[in-house]
């Protein structure tokens, strides 16, 4: 008896949670995200221009080149291609000379900026649509080939950037001896769950 009260409670969860989809926020579905960004930042902010400066192979993206990296891939494929962003980080991306992404690998406040800045531009995005709203598609030609490529995929395709990327930083950053915690060996997965209701 006690196991179809369970088996019920269960199946009433999700059917609840299979009407409430279409008004949830997408970010419900990316929370901890939030986490990783700030744990990208913790490992940025202290770097010397030394350590930013640094490459483990002369052909390998710098320290510093890999967080430009990030906020560039956020700016591509939130700004650019899905129209995401204020009117003044408009602005500012459009101020943009092609070389300034380059000049500030060695600046730590500067990269640091355009993380948080980037990462507005996504939070807001994730908190304005809803969980439905991911499957909306938008058509890009790329590679002599015409896509169709949903909202979901996007965001799929930025949050495995900021990981991939973020753990060549922490291998980069821990083979100078750099402790980064947070980063290195946490995995950046810092957002505790909630506790549970006992």
């Amino acid at each position: 008896m006690e196991s179809q009260v369970r088996r019920r409670t269960h199946t009433a969860r999700i059917l609840t949670m299979k009407m409430t989809a279409s008004t949830r926020s997408a970010m419900a579905v990316f929370r901890g995200w939030d986490g990783y960004q700030k744990s990208l930042v913790h490992a940025v902010a202290p770097l010397s221009r030394e350590l930013l400066a640094w490459r483990g192979e002369a052909h390998l993206r710098s320290v510093g080149e890999i967080a430009s990296h990030i906020s560039q891939g956020r700016i591509w494929w939130f700004h650019r291609v899905l129209g995401q962003g204020s009117p003044d980080f408009a602005g500012q991306v459009a101020a943009l000379r092609p070389d300034e992404f380059n000049a500030i690998v060695e600046n730590a406040a500067e990269l640091v900026r355009w993380l948080e800045a980037t990462w507005r531009v996504i939070e807001e995005a994730l908190e304005a649509w809803t969980v439905d709203d991911l499957d909306k598609t938008l058509v890009q030609p790329y590679g002599g080939k015409t896509y169709a490529i949903p909202r979901q995929w996007i965001v799929w395709r930025i949050m495995a950037h900021d990981m991939h990327h973020g753990g060549e930083l922490a291998f980069a950053l821990g083979m100078q001896g750099v402790r980064i915690p947070e980063l290195g060996d946490m995995g950046g997965h810092i957002t505790e769950p909630p506790l549970a209701q006992l």
